[in-house]
């Protein structure tokens, strides 16, 4: 049996792999919110493509250009939450998400998932930010996102094997 410093290990290669592979997401209205006040997700948009769905484009008051706004009328009558499973099912792709529930649900159909903090890391994986830039928005997201010690600890592990080529 692995360790629990092993399993961590082997985590942190996988989100490396994942980002590899990162060509498009489905997002939640949360996750919007929190990379628009950050003032980063016109930067990830950029680097992927980024799906909503129209019942959570619905929830947030912004006008995005910068995402992908995707309509199903035949579900319309399911949650939010579903509808953005649903999506990433049929078009194999990652969610992107603050919300616990959805990304528990996400794990457990094996489906890959990011929340806006991971997403930060991708930026830097993909050079389009530098650790200063990441340092400068992770200041500004500390201040409204609410993550716990171990999602953090996660990040700064991931970090720093992007920012030292370490996978």
């Amino acid at each position: 049996m692995k360790s629990n410093s092993l399993k961590h290990r082997d985590a942190v290669k996988k989100t490396i792999i994942q980002f590899e592979n990162l060509s498009g997401a489905v997002i939640d209205s949360s996750s919007v919110i929190y990379m628009h006040k950050c003032n980063f997700l016109s930067l990830l948009s950029r680097a992927i493509k980024i799906i909503i769905p129209e019942q959570a484009y619905d929830e947030i008051n912004l006008n995005l250009n910068q995402i992908t706004v995707v309509s199903f009328n035949n579900i319309r009558q399911y949650e939010t939450d579903y509808i953005i499973l649903k999506i990433a099912i049929e078009s194999n792709s990652p969610v992107i998400s603050e919300d616990r529930e959805i990304l528990k649900h996400a794990a457990d159909k094996n489906i890959p998932y990011f929340n806006s903090l991971m997403m930060l890391n991708f930026l830097v994986y993909k050079k389009i930010i530098n650790s200063s830039q990441y340092n400068d928005y992770l200041d500004i997201l500390k201040k409204f996102a609410w993550y716990g010690k171990h999602i953090y600890k996660y990040a700064d592990d991931v970090h720093y094997a992007v920012i030292h080529n370490i996978c």
